[in-house]
């Protein structure tokens, strides 16, 4: 009976050495996984450069340097390289060394895009937009009109500026403008359809008024008499100079015709 324990407890020994010796079906699967796992890590670490932006260093002498940037992969060199399992992959080494990593040269930047409105300025007359969201909008008003280089032939008092060419403008005062009614005496108004509207009077002329009364006498007038009024009005009194017409014709007058007034007025009708 011990020979029988004894060739058992050698058989089970030689039964663990084995088991312990050759991997199970489960355990080649996770080494396998492993060897993929590193040969991609390997992958990843050859195809980057040795270059760091955001680099971490300490005072110390020698100093102790780490990368911060995250890249989709890490540099050659790289010994523990940290990834995250998107797509595509975000990856850094946390090594620490002894020496500063060169700056990465990073390409020009693409120029800024044209800027876009999804409206135009108030000032706009024409504006056009597009249908998408948001639109965008562009002003496609006609440029304004050079400035002149010289004055109108009308203009009275021209200033030009002494650049080449020079711009010029006129600085006449501005005529009146025209007028959008009559005036209150006015009887009859006529007036267009524009905006603002302009009207005429077409009232028929009236006559001169008769000259004033004459403020004071002539000075041949002896017997001037004048009213109180402001100004005074004045006539002038004295008796007629002038001869009467005469009542009969001369002697020597053969023939004398007379009117049927009294007294009567003659007049002699000799050849």
């Amino acid at each position: 009976m011990a020979e029988k324990m004894v060739v058992l407890a050698v058989l089970m020994m030689l039964a663990m050495v084995a088991a312990t010796s050759f991997p199970t079906a489960v355990d080649a699967e996770e080494l396998d996984g492993k060897q993929q796992q590193t040969t991609s890590i390997d992958q990843i670490r050859n195809k980057a450069k040795a270059c760091c932006n955001n680099c971490i260093c300490t005072k110390s002498i020698p100093p102790q340097c780490q990368c911060t940037d995250r890249k989709k992969n890490c540099y050659r060199g790289c010994k523990r390289c940290r990834c995250t399992k998107s797509s595509p992959p975000k990856c850094r080494c946390v090594d620490i060394r002894n020496f500063f990593y060169p700056k990465c040269r990073t390409s020009s930047p693409l120029p800024p895009p044209p800027p876009s409105s999804s409206r135009c300025s108030p000032k706009c007359k024409v504006c056009m937009c597009t249908k998408s969201l948001p639109p965008k909008c562009s002003c496609k008003d006609a440029p304004p009109p050079p400035p002149p280089s010289s004055c109108s032939p009308d203009c009275k008092m021209c200033i030009c500026a002494e650049s080449f060419p020079p711009i010029c403008s006129c600085k006449d005062a501005p005529p009146p403008p025209t007028p959008s009614s009559c005036s209150p005496d006015c009887k009859m108004c006529i007036c267009t359809l524009s905006f603002p509207p302009i009207c005429s009077c077409n009232d028929e002329p009236t006559p001169p008024l008769p000259p004033p009364p004459p403020s004071s006498c002539s000075r041949h007038c002896k017997m001037c008499r004048c009213t109180k009024s402001l100004p005074p009005q004045c006539s002038c009194m004295d008796t007629p100079t002038v001869p009467p017409p005469p009542s009969g014709c001369k002697p020597e007058c053969q023939q004398c015709s007379c009117s049927e007034s009294y007294p009567p007025i003659c007049s002699c009708k000799d050849d």
